[in-house]
């Protein structure tokens, strides 16, 4: 039975891997939201720790951005199953910011539908990432 939960271990709280993915990180857009993930080094036992980020600049009240980081994050609890089926057999570790990049507040289904169309493309750049190797 599929279980769709989103554990501690899999949120990204590393103030060093955030920076590493603003620094390094490769970009996926569709809008209203962009994806920069980058692959990493963590001993968890999820192949990818993910965080959501609402500028402020662009929704300054706060109570607005926590409810559409709420429907983004609903969104990949219900959906990243299949972001891991398409990473079975990869051995990488990721992690992945999703930000959102608009001043209006989205409407639930529309995420889910964003998200949904947006897995299949993460998936496809996880596979296809070769990894430096010494």
């Amino acid at each position: 039975m599929q279980t769709y939960t989103f554990h501690k271990s899999e949120r990204l709280k590393s103030r060093k891997t955030i920076s590493l993915l603003f620094q390094k990180g490769r970009t996926i857009r569709k809008h209203p939201l962009r994806i920069r993930w980058v692959c990493i080094d963590h001993d968890g036992e999820y192949p990818v720790q993910a965080t959501f980020s609402i500028p402020k600049r662009l929704v300054p009240k706060a109570v607005n951005r926590n409810k559409i980081k709420r429907k983004i994050k609903e969104a990949y609890r219900l959906n990243k199953h299949l972001l891991y089926n398409a990473l079975d057999g990869n051995e990488n570790k990721f992690a992945i910011i999703f930000i959102y990049q608009e001043k209006t507040i989205p409407d639930y289904h529309d995420i889910e539908e964003l998200i949904n169309d947006m897995i299949p493309e993460i998936g496809r750049a996880f596979n296809s990432f070769k990894p430096f190797r010494k």
